[in-house]
């Protein structure tokens, strides 16, 4: 009988935050948007590191074939590398893609950050997973 009652309270406490907060995850995921950020897999630079800020703030490092996901509201965001800034005005529901790469330079590359459309992003994804 003893062992039926603790197993009776360990289930309530389980239950009990269920009941007392529903989850809201629905609510949140059409509320909130995603914006991923990522670098495609190359040779060259692959020993480079990007320090990537938002908002000024330091809020990842993406290393060679790197990818980052951020859940967001809606509203401004400008997201940097080094002297490279994207800025978006993100609209709840949707998705963001950056893409972060090395552009070729007169000596030395330099970083670069740039918004992709979907498909193109999910392109270069799915080569990544290959």
């Amino acid at each position: 009988m003893k062992t039926l009652r603790k197993h009776a309270l360990v289930l309530l406490l389980f239950i009990y935050p269920c009941i007392l907060h529903p989850s809201t995850s629905n609510i949140e995921d059409e509320e909130t948007v995603t914006v991923h950020v990522y670098r495609p897999k190359r040779l060259v630079g692959f020993a480079w590191v990007f320090q990537l800020k938002r908002d000024g703030e330091k809020c990842g490092r993406i290393k060679n074939g790197g990818h980052l996901v951020f859940k967001l509201k809606p509203g401004k965001v400008t997201f940097s590398v080094k002297k490279k800034e994207v800025e978006l005005h993100l609209e709840k529901g949707k998705t963001y893609y950056l893409r972060s790469f090395i552009s070729a330079g007169v000596y030395i590359g330099s970083l670069d950050l740039i918004e992709v459309t979907e498909s193109f992003a999910l392109t270069e994804l799915s080569e990544k997973a290959d």
